[in-house]
């Protein structure tokens, strides 16, 4: 049910990060290890074969009461193979939500509310050889088929036409399937430039979420702003000098828009399905300490985002009747987590702050 809660911050273990790096049945492997511990729980479905024949792109949904028919979110980890953060921060979301939602409120209220669809490999043969692109050499990222171009370039490299990879196929239809009742998608990925640290100076932020609806925005701004706090707490490497966001307060911004076409969030926005983009940034780092912060940083993103998107879905709950008080989290450099209570009103429909 929809319970009182603030902001979540992940304190999870993590030692278990690059126990499976870059290894597709190791990383399915942590994701069975949970269905298993959590029978009932959790259901594992393989959707098709990537480009390469090799490899399935699985889903694993995670539901407190299975055919129940709550809102979905779609979550899809690593259309780009490489970007390992992402696919564990999104393992250690899935790992947290089954073993706390009974002791965390925010937890709780995702978990008893909503079911969680995951595909954790959205580029399987990807990830098993640490590649950003697909094994036709496809930028998955850039092959939907809602603002599509074609591109040459190694990074963002196009087939000729949109649509044109088994991977995008396989996801398209997994949408089309579940975009009646879908909540939100998002499209999970990590970024290179960070800061000051790469070749673009003017870079201000640390992690961010893009959504395709302006008023998904203007909720995840809630968990954006909440996550600049978490930065300037729990990442005391991130300071004045390298991260020009610092000042500004824009370490973990949340806008609309869409930067590139053929994205999988901008597809999923198109059909009607609202969409986000969830970024943390990971260029320019060698040390161990900070890429451990990141994936941390990560998870509480997750979890706070999903949370901020519900709260501007509130309506989608109300029927059920089950509580009327939220606990949103503001803006307060001197409390990570400052609560401010928001109200919801069964006469209108609306939550407002109750202040």
């Amino acid at each position: 049910m929809l319970e009182q809660a603030g902001g979540y911050l992940f304190d999870g273990d993590t030692s278990d990060r690059t126990v499976n790096n870059f290894d597709v049945a190791g990383l399915y492997g942590m994701y069975d290890a949970l269905a298993a511990a959590h029978p009932g729980y959790v259901t594992r479905e393989a959707l098709g074969k990537d480009a390469s024949g090799e490899y399935d792109l699985l889903c694993y949904t995670i539901e407190s009461r299975p055919g129940s028919g709550k809102p979905e979110i779609l979550w899809v980890s690593n259309v780009h193979g490489d970007e390992h953060n992402a696919a564990m921060s999104t393992y250690y979301m899935v790992r947290e939500l089954l073993e706390h939602w009974q002791d965390d409120p925010v937890l709780r209220m995702i978990f008893t509310n909503c079911c969680l669809r995951v595909i954790p490999l959205g580029n399987p043969w990807g990830w098993q050889n640490a590649s950003r692109n697909n094994y036709n050499g496809v930028n998955l990222n850039r092959d939907f088929p809602v603002s599509w171009s074609y591109l040459t370039s190694e990074k963002n490299r196009t087939d000729v036409t949109s649509m044109s990879q088994p991977e995008t196929q396989i996801i398209m239809a997994w949408v089309e399937a579940h975009k009646e009742n879908a909540l939100v998608l998002v499209n999970k990925h990590d970024t290179g430039a960070m800061g000051g640290k790469m070749s673009d100076a003017s870079t201000r932020y640390v992690g961010y979420l893009r959504s395709t609806v302006a008023g998904s925005a203007r909720a995840l701004k809630a968990a954006g702003d909440f996550m600049d706090m978490v930065v300037r707490r729990d990442a005391d490497w991130v300071n004045e000098a390298d991260f020009p966001g610092y000042l500004s307060g824009d370490l973990w911004p949340a806008y609309s828009g869409i930067s590139a076409g053929g994205t999988l969030d901008s597809y999923a926005g198109f059909i009607g399905v609202p969409s986000y983009l969830s970024e943390t940034c990971i260029g320019g780092l060698t040390s161990k300490q900070h890429v451990d912060d990141l994936c941390r940083l990560g998870v509480t993103a997750n979890v706070n985002a999903l949370a901020s998107h519900i709260i501007s879905n509130a309506d989608v709950f109300a029927h059920t009747e089950q509580v009327e008080t939220y606990k949103a989290y503001r803006g307060d450099p001197d409390n990570v987590g400052t609560r401010i209570e928001i109200v919801y009103d069964p006469e209108t429909g609306t939550w407002s702050d109750a202040e």
